[in-house]
C-alpha cells in the first residue's frame, strides 16, 4: 500500500510539473501576442545584428531584476552576498541601457566576460560550494530564481558570442523582415516577464533550509 501511494504521489507530481510548464508556455505566448498586437509589424527590415539588440537587453534587464529581488534575502543570510548581488544587478541594468545606445566590441566583450563569470560562480556554488559563508564547502540547492537568472545569462552569452564573431560584419548586411524582428522581440520580452515574475514570487526555499540547518547545531 505504501509503494502504491508513493507511485500515486509521484505521478501527481509529474502531472503537476507538466501542467505548470504548459501554463508558463501559454502565458508566454499570450503576452507575446499582446506585444505583437500593440506594436504592430509594419516598418522596414533590420540587420540580424540589430534585431538581436532589444532581446539581449531584455535578458540583461531580467537577470538584473531577479538579482535585485533577492538582495534582501542574501543580506539577511550573509551580507557580502547581498552586496555582491546588488553590484551585479546594477551592472547588468546599466550595461543593458548602454548596450541599447552603442555597441562597440569592447562593450560586447565586457558583457560576455561578466556574465560568463557569473555563470561560472553559479556552477561553483551549486556543485562544490563556496569555502565561506554560512555553510562552507556545501553545494547550494537549485531554486527558481537562480535558474531563471542563469538561463537569461546563458542566452545573453550566446547572443553576444554571435555578435562578437568575425561573421558580425556579414550580419550587418543581412536583412531580416520586420515581422521576424517583432516576433523575436515579443517572444523574448514575454519570456523574460513571465519567468522574472515567477522567480520573484517563488519562495527562497533552498537558502531558507540552509539557514535553518545552521541555526540548529544539535539534532532535534
Amino acid at each position: 500500500m505504501a509503494s502504491a501511494g508513493y507511485r500515486d504521489c509521484t505521478m501527481a507530481d509529474v502531472i503537476g510539473t507538466w501542467l505548470g510548464i504548459l501554463e508558463l508556455i501559454l502565458a508566454t505566448c499570450v503576452i507575446a501576442l499582446i506585444i505583437v498586437a500593440l506594436t504592430g509589424r509594419d516598418g522596414p527590415g533590420q540587420s540580424l545584428d540589430d534585431a538581436l539588440v532589444v532581446p539581449a537587453a531584455a535578458l540583461s534587464f531580467g537577470a538584473a531584476a531577479i538579482h535585485v529581488w533577492v538582495v534582501p534575502h542574501h543580506v539577511a543570510e550573509f551580507q557580502p552576498y547581498g552586496l555582491a548581488f546588488l553590484v551585479l544587478a546594477l551592472f547588468q541594468a546599466r550595461w543593458a541601457a548602454v548596450y541599447l545606445e552603442r555597441r562597440p566590441v569592447s562593450m560586447l566583450q565586457l558583457g560576455l566576460g561578466v556574465n560568463a563569470a557569473v555563470v561560472a560562480v553559479w556552477v561553483w556554488s551549486r556543485s562544490i560550494g563556496f569555502p565561506w559563508g554560512l555553510t562552507p564547502n556545501t553545494p547550494e540547492p537549485l531554486g527558481g530564481a537562480d535558474v531563471a537568472a542563469t538561463s537569461f545569462e546563458l542566452m545573453l552569452i550566446a547572443v553576444l558570442t554571435f555578435q562578437i564573431l568575425p561573421a558580425r560584419q556579414r550580419l550587418r548586411r543581412r536583412q531580416v523582415t520586420s515581422r521576424f524582428v517583432g516576433n523575436v522581440r515579443a517572444l523574448v520580452i514575454a519570456a523574460v516577464c513571465v519567468f522574472t515574475f515567477l522567480a520573484a514570487t517563488a519562495p527562497p526555499r533552498g537558502h531558507t533550509e540552509a539557514s535553518e540547518r545552521v541555526s540548529l547545531p544539535f539534532p532535534p
